[in-house]
């Protein structure tokens, strides 16, 4: 197997599991970036939803990698919701903890870049 496509497969796997965290614990996964109305029903709703949008790019990509079908598509996929994220994020950054706003867009910008980066590179 390439290093592209190992990148890839881990890139995927990160995302599956940061979706089984959102999963499990989602006032505790969710809290550094949306703070303390975690703890309430609809953010838990909100967390859980995104982690299954997570989870599921997440396995796009690693199964794309693992087959050698085309996983490019999942990988702009989740370079799409990266960016929502942080953008949705920057915008409403005043509601939310000091700090959510520039580590989303560090985040969330990291994992964008991350993923185009793979995008381009991994073979189809």
């Amino acid at each position: 197997m390439g290093d592209t496509k190992t990148l890839a497969i881990a890139f995927g796997a990160s995302r599956i599991a940061y979706a089984v965290a959102l999963l499990a614990a989602p006032e505790r996964a969710a809290n550094p970036w949306l703070g303390p109305v975690t703890e309430s029903g609809g953010a838990r709703v909100a967390a859980r939803a995104l982690a299954v949008r997570d989870g599921a790019l997440g396995a796009g990509v690693v199964a794309g990698a693992l087959t050698g079908n085309a996983a490019r598509p999942w990988l702009f996929a989740c370079v799409a919701s990266d960016l929502v994220d942080a953008t949705a994020t920057w915008l409403e950054r005043d509601a939310l903890p000091k700090r959510s706003g520039p580590a989303t867009l560090v985040v969330a910008g990291g994992a964008a870049a991350a993923g185009a980066a793979l995008a381009f590179a991994v073979e189809e």
